[in-house]
This record gives structure tokens, C-alpha cells and sequence, in this order.
């Protein structure tokens, strides 16, 4: 029961690899369900673009916000912010996240296509 829209800004298909393919898939359902839980509102957009060289997925919400200097780095056993830095980190990928309290949150991830 969320109002998700979803702006795709792709002329053509890219061509993923399946060990990024299915990590931008699962990043784009973690956020989500992540607004869905903790960010007081039902509606966010998701934004999928590429230049060259990089594809970018973006998830926005205009919720409540949070304060990122509060992500626990000591818990990376799970697929939260912090596990999806870490893993986007490890596939040569880039994870940023701005967040203010009371203004939404805005997450994108790069990887290089």
C-alpha cells in the first residue's frame, strides 16, 4: 500500500551483469521497504538513469528523516545502510545517502556499466 513512482530515464537497455543486476534490484527493494518502515510516509519515487559509463538508481522520500552520522558501523550483519554500503563498496559500486530530520531522505547507487 505505497505509492512508489518510478521514473526511468533509459533510452535503451543496459546490459548488467548478473553480480550487479541483482544487488541494484535488491538495493532498490531495501530502500523502499526502509521508507515504508521508517519514514512516516507511503510515497517516494525511484529513479533509474545512466550516463557513459555509470548506471544510477535513485531512491527519494520526503519523510522524517534521520541524522546518517547516527548509522551504526558495528552492525553490518544485516542488508541495512550500512551492509548495502559495504556491499555496493565491494562490487566497486558507490553508496551515498543525505538524509535531514524533518526533510527526507535521498539515497543513490552507482555502478559502473
Amino acid at each position: 500500500h505505497a505509492d512508489i513512482t518510478y521514473i526511468n530515464n533509459l533510452d535503451t537497455p543496459v546490459q548488467l551483469v548478473e553480480a550487479i543486476k541483482i544487488p541494484l534490484y535488491r538495493a532498490g527493494n531495501e530502500l523502499i521497504l526502509n521508507i515504508i518502515k521508517h519514514a512516516g510516509v507511503k510515497k517516494a519515487e525511484l529513479e533509474l538513469s545512466k550516463n557513459e559509463t555509470t548506471i544510477f538508481l535513485r531512491v527519494e522520500d520526503k519523510g522524517v528523516g534521520f541524522d546518517v552520522t547516527s548509522l551504526d558501523v558495528n552492525n553490518f550483519c544485516g542488508f541495512g545502510l550500512y551492509g548495502l554500503s559495504e556491499r555496493c563498496k565491494n562490487m566497486n559500486g558507490n553508496f551515498k545517502i543525505e538524509s535531514e530530520l524533518g526533510k527526507g531522505t535521498k539515497a543513490v547507487i552507482y555502478f559502473s556499466v
